[in-house]
């Protein structure tokens, strides 16, 4: 490490010497320019094409959803290099997020990325990230740093995803109705009220949505409800953010051996259909942020609650959780203090779980309505009963600093978490009340340098941690309360190149190399029971994440863009001691299994007046399904069966805008998959039963109306 710290270092002299002398000898040509973009993903407000981190942001025009029919975002993720969200047409567990590579071992939520809202984590305390108050329809823009970022976000930032809502709009009253029907039983409604009036500002939405969902025992339903509002003073503003989220019922089809997925992707297994699987939640959080900028001087405070209520059944096990969580994000930054901009920070996370977990002994028949099924399971004995605690707190500091074309950052933070379980079921005979503690340093130096007026290079070096979730301690394979004393955090050392490079005014090429070197890498895997579903963890010793990445943006007329995308990766463990089944350790180096080592993507837009059509294509390579990466030793199940195929499929969608009676209206509508490909959404990695596939939607299409009225 300190051998590569050494030539970075060298390089980045050397690049500044030189950008130096290219502002003395090159002048700037105007065909060059770009428009600024500037994001807040960084914690500090920084230009994207000088940024010396891998910054990607998508973004409609204000007032306009990126997404306003789906319940997930892949179109949204859809041309954009590193960023891979899996459709795992599975309401009950949702669609799997990863960042190159990091993610792939989430077996429901996302892990190892932090991600936000409004300000407001949707990351706990123990890494652990829920979607389920996210509402696509109400996203306005998304921005994402894709190298690990544990200097600035701290725990499980693998990678780094900020959401933001829609704003209000610039009138006194808007009203927006929306209505959607689609494939496979989807409904969708949507009520909106917003506006400014003096110096106060507000937005309130609700959408429900249900669907019979593509596969059986899919079914869902939900409602969302979103409130914004925000005050300016003079010198600082004041925002409040509320969301509730409800689902009655998240089904959960859970996942198929190939041989199923190939002749009946639609189908469910009987036995997962018997026990129920799937989950019911609501969901409360709300958060309090504080902006005050005065001279050379500016401050954000952010404080939040969140309360969760969920039951899930899953095979052989009733989980009933009630969570508190909630903490308080700030920081203080210097504009100028010898002409470098400092700004440091205080975070503070705190959960709370309650959980309790009963043997599931299924619903009494399967005749019971696909909808009614959640309430029909009925519960054996209490198999858990403990109280969960997770506090973390993080100082951090950051300096940036300009000399020149030449744009360098440094950064530490400190992380302390504080695991604790307080056993309340002394039925197994042992009390397993107990406690961990992590602390990590995360530090972080950055450069980037705009060696002509065309050309920006960028690198950087990080290290990063996540930690095993609560839940991950907690799913022992010993069947014990407490927490699994064998899993420790996994570790990261980053290195990050990048170039963009303007070919013409409206043309934009981006590359970037990385290397990743993970230590204790979690890795899910189940056990030898047909009549559990539970994932449980394990760590490896070593893995490595290597990639180069394409990115190719054109503009050649303001009406129409372009983007091209190419991914080649190799995601490998290195050295993983695995056990077989006859007790023997064996040493691999296989890939890591549930990401594909290559990508390519293309998105088209074009508008005309009131018009706009889009369309998406993407394709993947193969992904493994355990970690041997084929038959484990002494299997005879042919090679095919542990592996998807290479896969492609295309997505297009429309809309056109008019106006009747003074009343302006727009239709909608698309086709997802539009082809009718057979695709794999997502891997459930080291299944039991070579059961690693869930099947994705055939072709699927959704039509809606929109209305709105301003006054």
């Amino acid at each position: 490490m300190l051998k590569s710290t050494v030539i970075i270092l060298s390089a980045l002299f050397h690049m500044q010497l030189f950008a130096q002398d290219s502002i003395k000898t090159e002048s700037t040509i105007p065909r060059y320019m770009l428009p600024k973009i500037v994001v807040e993903a960084p914690r500090v407000p920084m230009d994207i094409w000088t940024s010396p981190l891998s910054i990607d942001v998508t973004a409609q025009k204000p007032g306009k959803s990126l997404d306003p029919a789906r319940n997930t975002l892949l179109a949204a993720f859809t041309g954009m290099t590193a960023v891979q969200l899996q459709n795992r047409s599975n309401p009950g567990q949702g669609d799997r997020l990863m960042i190159r590579g990091i993610g792939s071992r989430a077996a429901f939520g996302v892990r190892g990325l932090v991600v936000m809202l409004d300000d407001i984590p949707l990351t706990f305390a123990d890494g652990q990230t829920q979607l389920n108050s996210l509402m696509p329809a109400l996203v306005n823009e998304i921005e994402i740093i894709k190298g690990p970022s544990s200097s600035l976000y701290g725990n499980s930032a693998g990678g780094v995803i900020l959401f933001s809502s829609l704003a209000p709009k610039q009138q006194k009253l808007h009203l927006l109705a929306r209505s959607m029907v689609g494939s496979y039983g989807l409904w969708q409604q949507q009520l909106s009220v917003s506006g400014t009036l003096d110096r106060h500002a507000y937005r309130l939405d609700f959408i429900q949505r249900q669907s019979d969902g593509f596969r059986d025992h899919s079914a869902s339903k939900t409602s969302w409800l979103n409130f914004k509002y925000s005050y300016s003073f003079k010198t600082h503003n004041l925002s409040l953010s509320v969301q509730r989220v409800s689902s009655p019922y998240l089904l959960s089809p859970s996942s198929l051996d190939k041989a199923q997925a190939k002749e009946n992707p639609q189908m469910a297994r009987r036995y997962i259909q018997q026990q129920g699987a799937g989950k019911s939640l609501g969901q409360f959080q709300a958060g309090l942020t504080w902006n005050w900028q005065r001279d050379n001087l500016e401050s954000r405070i952010t404080f939040y609650g969140i309360r969760r209520d969920l039951q899930n059944a899953i095979p052989g096990r009733y989980i009933d959780l009630y969570r508190r969580a909630g903490g308080v994000q700030s920081k203080l930054t210097l504009q100028d203090f010898f002409a470098t901009r400092i700004t440091a920070g205080f975070d503070m996370d705190l959960q709370d779980d309650v959980r309790t977990e009963f043997a599931n002994l299924g619903i009494p028949d399967l005749e019971i309505a696909p909808t009614k099924r959640f309430g029909a399971i009925r519960l054996g004995e209490r198999q858990l009963d403990q109280v969960e605690n997770v506090v973390s707190w993080s100082p951090f500091i950051q300096a940036q600093r300009t000399w020149g074309k030449v744009q360098m950052l440094a950064g530490a933070r400190y992380d302390h978490l504080r695991f604790k379980a307080d056993d309340h079921y002394f039925v197994d005979g042992y009390d397993d009340s107990g406690q961990r503690s992590l602390s990590e340093w995360s530090p972080i130096l950055a450069a980037s340098a705009q060696i002509k007026p065309y050309m920006v290079l960028y690198a950087n070096m990080s290290s990063s941690f996540q930690s095993p979730t609560a839940n991950e301690l907690s799913n022992r394979p010993d069947a014990r309360g407490g927490f699994n004393p064998d899993l420790d955090s996994e570790h990261i050392q980053s290195m990050e190149l990048g170039l963009r490079f303007l070919l013409a005014q409206h043309s934009l090429l981006q590359a970037t190399g990385f290397r990743y070197v993970i230590h204790n890498l979690l890795v899910p895997y189940q056990i030898d029971d047909p009549f559990l579903d539970a994932v449980y963890y394990r760590n490896a010793g070593q893995a490595n994440h290597t990639g180069v990445e394409l990115q190719w943006d054109w503009h050649p007329i303001p009406n129409i863009s372009f983007r091209q995308t190419a991914e080649y990766s190799q995601y490998v463990y290195q050295d993983y001691q695995l056990q077989t089944d006859k007790g023997g350790i064996v040493s691999i180096n296989t890939q890591i299994p549930g990401v594909p080592q290559k990508r390519l993507s293309s998105r088209f837009a074009w508008s005309q007046d009131s018009f706009e059509l889009e369309w998406f294509w993407q394709w993947q390579d193969r992904m493994y399904g355990n970690d041997w990466n084929g038959p484990p030793p002494g299997s005879q199940v042919p090679p095919q069966f542990f592996v998807s195929d290479p896969q492609h499929w295309t997505s297009i969608q429309i809309s056109g805008s008019a106006s009747l009676f003074d009343i302006p209206f727009t239709l909608y509508g698309g086709i997802d998959n539009l082809f009718d490909q057979d695709i794999i959404g997502s891997l459930v990695v080291n299944a039991f039963g070579n059961r690693f596939f869930e099947p994705a939607s055939g072709q699927s299409f959704f039509l809606g109306l929109e209305l709105e009225k301003g006054f």
